[in-house]
């Protein structure tokens, strides 16, 4: 299947190439795939949940709202850095994980709920 690379970014620690991340949209799918590694002697310190919510921000600004990320079974580290990042599972293609991301719905979901928190507590207040 035909890649194009939309955005590429590099992870450099301490002067080092530390890892990648990029956004890569396969020829006849509509959602761009989130691609990341970590350097074997760069995994394990965080370095991923630092850089991954900066990543996501840029997307953001460019208006790209919705990703998907494909993870091999047992690759725990990264599983979790998604979850951190408010990707969601959906699936299991080929010994792979299938995560999805919409920030463009989580930001309504989350306007959305803090205006019916503030709608409650105002309930709660005229009760007292």
């Amino acid at each position: 299947m035909k890649a194009r690379i939309y955005m590429k970014t590099g992870i450099v620690e301490n002067g080092k190439y530390a890892g990648r991340i990029n956004l890569v949209k396969y020829q006849g799918q509509t959602i761009p795939h989130l691609e990341f590694e970590i350097e074997p002697e760069f995994r394990n310190k965080g370095l991923m949940s630092r850089f991954l919510p900066k990543y996501l921000a840029k997307c953001k600004k460019l208006e790209i709202f919705r990703l998907m990320a494909l993870v091999k079974h047992g690759n725990l580290a990264s599983e979790k850095v998604l979850a951190k990042s408010k990707f969601i599972r959906f699936a299991e293609l080929e010994g792979k994980s299938a995560w999805i991301i919409a920030m463009d719905l989580n930001d309504a979901v989350s306007k959305f709920g803090k205006s019916i928190l503030k709608n409650l507590k105002n309930e709660n207040s005229l009760h007292y």
